[in-house]
C-alpha cells in the first residue's frame, strides 16, 4: 500500500496534477454549459447573441454533428501528436540523458498542453453526451469550435516548444538551474546538522527496509530523539542522494540508551528511498547528470564537443556561483549531535576526472582546455577542501594526458593551471603538470602515432 501511494504521489507531482484540475473544469464546464443550452427554451425566446450563434450552428442534429466531428478529430490529433512528441523526447533522452524524460514531464507548460487538449476532447464528447433533441446545443457547439481552433494554434506552439526542449543547450541550462535551486533547497534544510561524520565506533544500526536511493532526509525527527538523551548522537550513513539496499545500514545511534522499535521507525521513515533520484531536492544528481551528459558526448560513442563543451561550462559556473556565495560546503553546527556527511565536493571532482579521462580517450582537445579553463579561474574561489579534491583529480589525470596533440590552446590553459596551482601554494602539483605538459610538447614538430607520442625519457 505504501509503494502505491508513493507512485500515485510522484505520478501527481511530476505530472498528473495540472491535467487532472484542467480536465475536471472542462468536465464541469461542459456541464455548465449544457445546462445553460437546456434551459434556453425555445427559439422565440432567445437571447440576439444567441440567434446570431444559432445562423452558424442550425438544427439539433447538425450541432451534433459539428460536436462529433470536433471531438473525433481533437482526439485522433491529440494521440498522434502526443505519440510523435514522445519518440522524439526518447530519441533525444537515448543520445543524452534520461533526465530530459523527466524534464519534459515536469514542464508546467507541457502539463498545461497535454491538459488542454485532452481536456477540449472530453469537453466536446461530454456535450454530446448531454444533449437533447428538444434543445440546440447552440452554445456548446460554437465552444467546441473555439476549442477546436485554439488548440490547432497551440498544436504549432507545443511543437515548436517541445524541440526546443530536446536542444542540447535547454536541456543542460535547465539541469543547471534546477541544481542551483536544490543546493539551496538543500542546504536551508540541513541548517543545525553537523555536515562530517565523528569517527564514533559502533552503535545502535537502523537498517533499511526500501532499495534505491536517498532522495529526502528529514532532520527534524532526528534532532527531536537525539536532544531526548544528552549522551546520544545521530549518525547518518546514507547521505543525499546515495544508493542503498535492503538491510544496509542507513544511520547508526551512538551513545545514550537503546532506543524502541518505534524510535527506529521514526528515524527510518525520516531518511526516505526512492527508486529514482529527484533533480529538485539532491544537486548531487544534477552535477552528476551535467558529467553524465558531458561524457557522453565527449567520448567516441557520440563525438559531439558541441554539446560536451555546453556541459563542461555548466559545471565550470557551478564552481564560479557555488564558491563566492560559499556553498560548496555546508555549514558547521558544533552544537547539533546530527551528523550527515555533505557529498557535493566529490560528486564534482569526480564529474571533472571522468571529464578529464574522456577527453583523452576521444582526442578532444578543447574539451581538456575548457576544463583547464574553468578549473585555472575558479580554484582561488573555492574552499580549500574543493581545491584539495581538483588538485588530486588533475594529477591522477595526467597519465592520460600522452593521448592529446600539444595544441595552443590547451597549452595556454593547462599553463593558466599550473599558475593556479603555484599561486595556491601546491607546487609539486604545479612541477607535475609542468614536466607532463613539457615531455608533451616535446612531441611538436615531430611525426608520431598516438601510442608513441610522448618520448621516452
Amino acid at each position: 500500500m505504501k509503494k502505491l501511494f508513493d507512485t500515485i504521489r510522484r505520478s501527481f507531482s511530476e505530472f498528473l496534477a495540472v491535467p487532472t484540475a484542467e480536465v475536471a473544469a472542462f468536465l464541469v464546464a461542459a456541464w455548465g454549459i449544457s445546462m445553460v443550452d437546456t434551459a434556453a427554451g425555445q427559439r422565440g425566446e432567445w437571447s440576439s447573441w444567441r440567434r446570431a450563434l444559432d445562423s452558424f450552428i442550425g438544427d439539433t442534429d447538425r450541432a451534433s454533428q459539428l460536436m462529433s466531428t470536433v471531438a473525433t478529430s481533437l482526439v485522433t490529433m491529440s494521440s498522434i501528436t502526443f505519440s510523435i512528441l514522445l519518440l522524439a523526447v526518447q530519441q533525444s533522452s537515448a543520445a543524452l540523458t534520461n533526465q530530459i524524460v523527466d524534464q519534459y514531464m515536469r514542464r508546467r507548460s507541457n502539463q498545461t498542453f497535454f491538459g488542454f487538449f485532452v481536456g477540449s476532447s472530453l469537453f466536446a464528447l461530454t456535450c454530446l453526451g448531454l444533449s437533447k433533441k428538444d434543445a440546440v446545443p447552440v452554445l456548446a457547439t460554437s465552444v467546441c469550435l473555439l476549442l477546436a481552433i485554439i488548440c490547432l494554434v497551440l498544436l504549432v506552439a507545443l511543437i515548436y516548444s517541445t524541440l526546443d526542449q530536446t536542444r542540447p543547450s535547454s536541456i543542460i541550462a535547465t539541469i543547471h538551474d534546477a541544481t542551483i535551486t536544490a543546493r539551496e533547497r538543500q542546504l536551508r534544510h540541513r541548517s543545525g546538522v553537523q555536515p562530517c561524520k565523528p569517527g564514533l565506533p559502533g552503535g545502535q544500526e537502523i537498517v533499511s527496509h526500501g532499495f534505491g536511493y536517498v532522495v529526502h532526509i528529514d532532520f527534524a525527527p532526528l534532532k527531536e530523539i537525539a536532544e531526548q538523551d544528552a549522551d546520544r548522537k545521530i549518525v547518518i550513513e546514507k547521505p543525499l542522494g546515495a544508493p542503498i539496499c535492503h538491510g544496509e545500514v542507513a544511520a547508526r545511534v551512538v551513545g545514550g540508551a537503546p532506543l524502541g522499535e518505534s524510535e527506529e521507525n521514526r528515524i527510518r521513515n525520516a531518511i526516505r528511498v526512492a527508486r529514482r533520484r529527484e533533480l529538485t531536492r539532491d544537486p548531487m544528481f544534477g552535477v552528476d547528470q551535467l558529467g553524465n551528459i558531458g561524457w557522453t558526448s565527449v567520448s567516441t560513442a557520440k563525438s559531439n564537443p558541441a554539446a560536451g563543451l555546453i556541459a563542461i561550462h555548466a559545471l565550470n559556473d557551478l564552481l564560479f556561483t557555488w564558491g563566492p556565495r560559499g556553498q560548496l560546503a555546508a555549514k558547521d553546527c558544533p552544537e547539533s549531535r546530527v551528523y550527515c556527511r555533505d557529498t557535493l565536493m566529490d560528486h564534482i571532482a569526480c564529474a571533472y576526472e571522468s571529464l578529464m579521462v574522456v577527453a583523452s580517450e576521444s582526442m578532444q582537445q578543447q574539451s581538456l582546455a575548457e576544463i583547464g579553463k574553468g578549473l585555472s579561474r575558479a580554484f582561488a574561489k573555492v574552499p580549500s577542501e574543493m581545491q584539495d579534491k581538483i588538485e588530486r583529480a588533475v594529477v591522477n589525470s595526467l597519465s592520460a594526458l600522452g593521448d592529446h596533440v600539444p595544441t595552443d590552446v590547451l597549452c595556454q590553459e593547462l599553463e593558466r593551471l599550473e599558475q593556479a596551482f603555484r599561486d595556491s601554494g601546491r607546487r609539486e602539483s604545479a612541477d607535475k603538470l609542468a614536466r607532463a605538459w613539457d615531455k608533451l610538447a616535446r612531441s611538436r614538430g615531430h611525426l608520431h602515432s598516438r601510442a608513441d607520442r610522448v618520448p621516452s625519457g
